[in-house]
């Protein structure tokens, strides 16, 4: 792979002239010329939609709580999903095909399927999780204070400072892994002079990170040029027993009359299925 090189010349070692790659695979990561993480993403949705399904006995058994099912998920699934993602440069399209992957997935464990109509926000409150937007903002800040924790001359330190020579072509320039991690500490107050001295007292970016995550994504806007609003994941919508299971659109509860309506859809997924079972652990607690 070359990259901004007008005339290449070949690479020639031992009389044998080396082909050029468009994309390779280094230390489990996709490397792509214009540093997205498009194909990494894909790639990283179907191993994990592997994992999901390898655990399909677990998703479907009643001798396991809803708590054991989440914290194996995220044990088993999530992190395969994730790998990688402290450095992921993402747009609109990527964060909607995690979102949407992760989202049904959830809804799967819970077993809430069609017709039962619930919003994503309490599907994430009855699973007590967070947005996959917020788990990937997490991920990356605790890395970026691990990296700034390092000597001024780490590798790993020198590439988060690091500033490509030259002049970009006009019109918008494009959002970078760096951009967006800037864009994110502003909301703060922060700059990379201040997190350097931040990172240092780990206590402290605790509560920094967890303050970033608690902020959302205020000023942190992603890349939607080459991406229109779209929640597919990449994957089908079929479930495991062949039926469809497209469950309810994200956002499905905005229209008028449906807030009443899901609220007793609800109250009657509650006395029975998994929010009874999530009632049981939270009694014996």
């Amino acid at each position: 792979m070359i990259l901004n090189v007008l005339n290449p010349q070949p690479v020639q070692i031992d009389e044998t002239i080396l082909p050029f790659t468009e994309k390779f695979t280094y230390l489990g990561s996709c490397v792509t010329p214009d540093g997205g993480a498009k194909d990494d993403i894909i790639n990283r949705l179907g191993k994990a939609r592997t994992a999901f399904r390898m655990l399909n006995p677990v998703w479907k058994s009643q001798q396991y709580k809803l708590s054991t099912k989440i914290r194996l998920y995220r044990s088993c699934v999530l992190s395969t999903l994730l790998f990688g993602s402290e450095c992921w440069r993402m747009t609109d399209q990527d964060l909607s095909k995690l979102s949407s992957f992760y989202i049904k997935n959830l809804r799967k464990i819970a077993r809430i399927f069609w017709p039962q109509r619930i919003s994503n926000e309490e599907l994430l409150e009855h699973c007590q999780q967070e947005s996959i937007e917020k788990i990937l903002v997490e991920r990356r800040w605790k890395w970026i204070g691990h990296v700034l924790r390092k000597s001024q001359n780490a590798i790993t330190r020198v590439a988060v400072q690091w500033k490509p020579e030259g002049r970009r072509k006009r019109g918008r320039p494009k959002t970078t892994w760096r951009r967006t991690a800037e864009a994110e500490a502003a909301t703060m107050g922060q700059s990379w002079g201040t997190l350097r001295t931040l990172a240092q007292d780990r206590e402290k970016w605790r509560d920094f990170v967890a303050a970033l995550v608690a902020n959302g994504k205020k000023g942190s806007e992603y890349d939607s040029d080459d991406a229109g609003r779209n929640d597919d994941d990449g994957g089908s919508d079929t479930d495991d027993n062949g039926g469809d299971d497209p469950g309810p659109p994200l956002g499905a509860i905005n229209e008028p009359g449906l807030q009443e309506r899901a609220a007793l859809q609800v109250q009657g997924l509650r006395a029975a299925g998994p929010y009874q079972e999530a009632a049981d652990v939270e009694s014996q607690h």
